[in-house]
């Protein structure tokens, strides 16, 4: 459901026979909401009607813990379950939503529902934890394999244009 807070009151329900969302995303202007399930399933609601427009299958890595940081607050996460870190985002104009899908990263226009690039990662297993569009959108940036490497793509081309290897972090 989404509520309007200031009112305590629900505005629409969404369609989910999927199962449970562990991680959504609005588009920019608000109009859709894309979130991923337990169930390996990424969703695309119409805000304003609920109407559950796409539906795309992934795979997803079983983790046991996870943490997030945002704006200098930390969430953290423990699951006996399958749980992701899998990133999705939506381009700053809207019409892109890009996610991580096994060894891939897939960017998929959204009004079309047709997919615009795969981007293949060279080294398995290389599963993207995080993705984000550049402002212009012209670039995907991705965290590999839970904060390991990071990498920058040219959306358009689907061309790797630099890959880092991120130093280890003890979080103790």
């Amino acid at each position: 459901q989404l509520w309007d807070i200031s009112e305590d009151r629900v505005l629409v329900s969404l369609e989910n026979p999927y199962g449970i969302l562990i991680g959504w995303i609005f588009r920019p202007d608000g109009l859709k909401l894309a979130g991923i399930t337990k169930d390996e399933k990424v969703l695309l609601w119409d805000t304003d009607t609920g109407e559950l427009e796409l539906v795309f299958d992934i795979s997803i890595v079983p983790i046991r813990q996870v943490d997030y940081q945002y704006e200098n607050r930390v969430a953290y996460g423990v699951s006996s379950e399958r749980f992701t870190e899998y990133g999705l985002d939506f381009s700053p104009d809207g019409r892109l939503l890009a996610f991580g899908n096994g060894n891939t990263i897939e960017i998929w226009d959204v009004s079309s529902g047709t997919l615009i690039n795969s981007l293949q990662q060279s080294l398995a297993p290389a599963f993207a934890t995080r993705v984000s569009f550049s402002k212009d959108g012209n670039l995907l940036y991705a965290v590999i394999n839970r904060n390991q490497e990071a990498q920058v793509w040219n959306v358009h081309s689907g061309r790797l244009l630099k890959q880092l290897n991120l130093p280890i972090v003890n979080q103790n």
